[in-house]
C-alpha cells in the first residue's frame, strides 16, 4: 500500500448493494484514433477497405459473443448485427462518395445513425455504438483495442469505461470496478448489477490511482476510499416506518429471475 496518502476520497456514483477492498488494477487506455481526413484513395478502394473491416469485425464481435453469457453475449450479438446494418453501410458509402477515408466515413455514419435514438436521460447507453465503431476505425488503422485484465487473484479494475469486450473477460479475480465515465445507464453499471460486482462508475478522479493502491469501493457511498485505514464502507439505515408513497422510486434493469429476485429484496418497482 502507498504510504503518500491514505482515506482519500474519490466521489461517483455507486452502483450495487455490497462494497470491496483490494489492489488497483489500472488498465491502459488504447491508442487514440487518428482524426477524420478526406482519403487518398478512390471511393471504390475505399468501400472495400470498409467492407472487409466490417466483416473482421463482425467475425470477431460473433466469437467473444459465443463464449460470453448473460447480458455481455446479448449486447455483443446485437452489435455483430448492427455493424453490417443497410443503412449504417449505405451511409458510410455517401460519406467515402464525398471523399472522406472509410474509417472517417464509418465513424461519421454511425454518428449519424444513432443521434435521432439518444434521449439526454440515457445517453451513455449508446456508447456501445461508439465503441463499435471505434473498432472498426482502430481496425482500418492498424490499432489493437484488446485489452487484457487479470484471471487471478483479487482486483479493483480502474479503467476509463468498460467496453462489452472488457466484460466479456469478466473472472472471479474482479472484486470491484472503477471507471472514470460512465453513468447509471452505462454498459458498466448494468454488466456489474447484474454480476452482484460492487463499483462506482463516473469517478474522473480515479485518474490519479496507481497500480497496487489499496481501493475500497464503497457504492453505497458513491466513493472510492484510496488507502482506507480509519474510513469504512457505508451500510444501510433500516426503516421501521413506511410511507404510503416512497419517497424516492426505486427501479430496477430486469434480464432474468435472479435479477427480479434481487430487485424485489431492495423493494423495486416498475
Amino acid at each position: 500500500m502507498s504510504s503518500s496518502r491514505t482515506d482519500v476520497v474519490l466521489s461517483g456514483i455507486g452502483v450495487g448493494l455490497t462494497s470491496a477492498t483490494a489492489p488497483a488494477f489500472v488498465v491502459a487506455a488504447t491508442a487514440p484514433l487518428p482524426p477524420y481526413r478526406m482519403s487518398d484513395l478512390t471511393p471504390q478502394e475505399e468501400t472495400e477497405r470498409l467492407a472487409a473491416s466490417v466483416a473482421k469485425v463482425q467475425l470477431s464481435l460473433q466469437a467473444v459473443a459465443a463464449d460470453s453469457t448473460d447480458e455481455t453475449r446479448e449486447v455483443l450479438e446485437a452489435l455483430a448485427e448492427i455493424v453490417t446494418d443497410d443503412v449504417l453501410v449505405e451511409q458510410a458509402q455517401d460519406f467515402i462518395n464525398q471523399g472522406w477515408s472509410a474509417a472517417s466515413a464509418f465513424g461519421k455514419a454511425v454518428s449519424y445513425f444513432v443521434a435521432p435514438l439518444i434521449r439526454e436521460d440515457a445517453a451513455e447507453r449508446f456508447d456501445d455504438f461508439e465503441w463499435l465503431s471505434q473498432l472498426v476505425q482502430a481496425d482500418l488503422a492498424g490499432i489493437s483495442t484488446v485489452r487484457e485484465l487479470p484471471t487471478e487473484g483479487q482486483w479493483v479494475l480502474v479503467v476509463d469505461d468498460l467496453t462489452p469486450a472488457d466484460t466479456a473477460q469478466f473472472t472471479d479475480a474482479i472484486a470491484g470496478v472503477v471507471t472514470l465515465k460512465g453513468g447509471p445507464t452505462s454498459h458498466a453499471s448494468i454488466i456489474c448489477a447484474a454480476r452482484g460486482i460492487p463499483a462506482v462508475v463516473a469517478c474522473a478522479e480515479a485518474a490519479t490511482v496507481t497500480d497496487g493502491e489499496t481501493l475500497l469501493v464503497d457504492e453505497l457511498g458513491s466513493r472510492v476510499v484510496v488507502n482506507p485505514v480509519e474510513l469504512q464502507a457505508s451500510y444501510s439505515v433500516a426503516f421501521t416506518t413506511r410511507l404510503p408513497e416512497p419517497l424516492i422510486a426505486v427501479r430496477a434493469n430486469v434480464g432474468s429471475i435472479q435479477d427480479a429476485e434481487t430487485a424485489s429484496m431492495a423493494k423495486a418497482a416498475g
